[in-house]
């Protein structure tokens, strides 16, 4: 419907011109669609640059419109088209659409916020101050509402979901808050994923050369690749802001951290491509103070449980001397390494402290050095059950575990079921079947396996046979179907005025379902009728469906005018 790289942002039905439609946003543009028009063809195209102004009538009036206002053409002659929005909802549909043209304007504009005025109708009375009746509409917000930005996300996200909101809202058979009504949780999984803070990556950052055209090296930096420099080294953030873009441009800025040694530490290059450079030689002697613990920050507020120092005092007398494992490596690049690996892991686990802690929190030294095996058992609420006679209690009770007294029927039955079952002899070596009935139940089976299978192979050879665009048509037929049975469905058990009169639409709507199916099978000719009975055979289910939802409406009693 729309050409590539357009995406479509808002649909509601309208009335332009006394004519009913789909008046439309897009990335690009505002589109009307008259119903029963040739599909995919708009009446009304207005791009965004063409227009000059948008009009709102007050909230109170009969008719809630909004007129766009194009700009003047080589005449000077001003074109506007006015459109209608009916229903309970009117209000706040055209508030969506004058948010999402605002929004438009403003970014033609190169971000500013245009103002947006809004006409009263022409028998109202002038607003004082306004002139000829207008009067400034509310300040807009500064983005379109939050719930409306998770429907556009899913929309773009979901190819299959954009195609039903297409077939269904955009073709008039719902409205825009009836499709979402059922997609509720797809939008609060959207806002969840949205709203969630993804924390810092504890990988270690390994920065590697793109291209490598003789001795000239190639790096690639990404907003994400330098947030991740600044946060492992804050040394070369400091650097950043105090030279970047006072005394260097960021490119030179770059262009010397890859040349010095503090990038190539740790590498195995060549020494003439390693450079000494002013600023990052202090970053350098800064990270390694950092990592050495020469200038560490005291930690006041570490964990009892984990410090180690806190007991120290209790094995003075005792001998120790360090683990294999904890005796540093004899080389020293090594020990540099094991240190800065050390280091980030801190910094990592740092973040994340302060992230989940709390401004309020407090350190509490008892209950960290508590146990809960050594605390006294707690006595729990208990109601006390009070009975007068416990021997009566605890007879019933066991008379009742033992069955009780059995009555003379069941007795006999399990006395006759005894019996029977000691007398008989255990034949396990004769056969309880024929060979001849064993390979005849086997053949039938395997019959019915092949079978099975050609007719699957049938099937998929009809299928094959239906020319691509008719197949799409008959899918488009049934997701509709489909959508527009569980709207039915969830509006059916209620009682409201409202309810029923959506019921009989939505009904309507599957009556046309109906005939766009029955119409894109008539309209086929190049399959044979074989083909044809094949495919009404797969839509049979939709059509019962249908059939059974009419059944349904119609058995319900209408509820009496009021």
């Amino acid at each position: 419907m729309w050409p590539p790289g357009e995406e479509q942002c808002l649909a509601a039905k309208t009335l332009y011109a006394k004519k009913s439609g789909m008046l439309y946003t897009t990335n690009k543009q505002v589109a009307w669609a008259a119903d029963g028009g040739p599909p995919g063809v708009m009446t009304v195209s207005i791009p965004f640059s063409a227009i000059k102004a948008q009009l709102v009538n007050p909230d109170t009036a009969k008719n809630i419109a909004l007129r766009v206002t194009l700009k003047p053409d080589a005449d000077g002659k001003e074109t506007n088209h006015s459109f209608v929005f009916p229903g309970a909802d009117a209000v706040a549909t055209r508030e969506q659409f004058k948010e999402a043209i605002r929004r438009a304007l403003a970014e033609l504009q190169g971000g500013s916020t245009p103002g947006t005025p809004a006409a009263s109708s022409g028998g109202g009375t002038p607003v004082p101050g306004a002139g000829n009746g207008v009067r400034p509409a509310r300040p807009p917000a500064n983005r379109l509402p939050e719930a409306i930005q998770l429907r556009m996300e899913l929309l773009r996200s979901d190819k299959d979901l954009q195609r039903l909101h297409r077939e269904l809202v955009m073709a008039g058979h719902v409205t825009e808050d009836e499709f979402w009504a059922n997609k509720k949780h797809l939008v609060d999984t959207r806002k969840i994923h949205r709203n969630q803070k993804k924390g810092n990556a504890s990988a270690w950052l390994d920065l590697r050369p793109v291209t490598e055209e003789g001795r000239d090296v190639k790096f690639t930096l990404t907003p994400q690749i330098i947030h991740a420099i600044f946060f492992q080294h804050p040394s070369v953030k400091r650097a950043y802001d105090a030279y970047v873009p006072d005394k260097l441009s960021e490119s030179i800025f770059w262009k010397r951290y890859f040349k010095s040694r503090f990038f190539h530490r740790n590498r195995a290059v060549a020494s003439t491509l390693v450079e000494s450079d002013d600023i990052f030689d202090k970053c350098l002697e800064e990270d390694e103070e950092a990592v050495s613990g020469v200038k560490r920050k005291r930690i006041d507020d570490i964990s009892a449980l984990l410090d180690l120092a806190a007991t120290e005092e209790d094995y003075e007398a005792v001998e120790r001397r360090p683990d294999w494992p904890m005796v540093p490596g004899r080389i020293e690049s090594a020990r540099s390494l094991i240190k800065r690996f050390n280091h980030h892991s801190e910094q990592v686990v740092k973040a994340l402290r302060e992230r989940s802690k709390r401004a309020t929190e407090e350190l509490n030294m008892a209950n960290e050095i508590t146990i809960t095996d050594l605390r006294a058992a707690e006595t729990s609420s208990r109601i006390l059950l009070d009975i007068r006679d416990q021997g009566r209690y605890f007879e019933s009770q066991a008379s009742s575990v033992k069955g009780g007294s059995a009555s003379g029927s069941d007795a006999a039955e399990i006395s006759r079921f005894y019996q029977r079952f000691a007398a008989e002899t255990p034949t396990l070596r004769n056969a309880m079947m024929r060979n001849a009935d064993v390979m005849a139940v086997y053949s039938e089976l395997n019959e019915t396996i092949r079978r099975s299978g050609q007719d699957s192979q049938r099937s998929r050879d009809h299928v094959d046979r239906i020319p691509a665009a008719t197949l799409e048509e008959l899918k488009s037929c049934q997701r509709t179907g489909i959508e527009l049975l569980r709207h039915f469905w969830a509006s059916i058990p209620s009682t409201a005025p409202q309810k029923r009169a959506k019921c009989e639409r939505l009904i309507e709507s599957l009556a046309t379902v109906e005939s766009r199916v029955q119409a894109t099978l008539n309209a086929v000719t190049t399959v044979t009728a074989e083909d044809q009975q094949t495919i009404r055979q797969f839509l049979d289910p939709l059509h019962a469906s249908i059939a059974k939802a009419r059944e349904t409406l119609q058995a319900k009693p209408a509820l009496p005018a009021v």
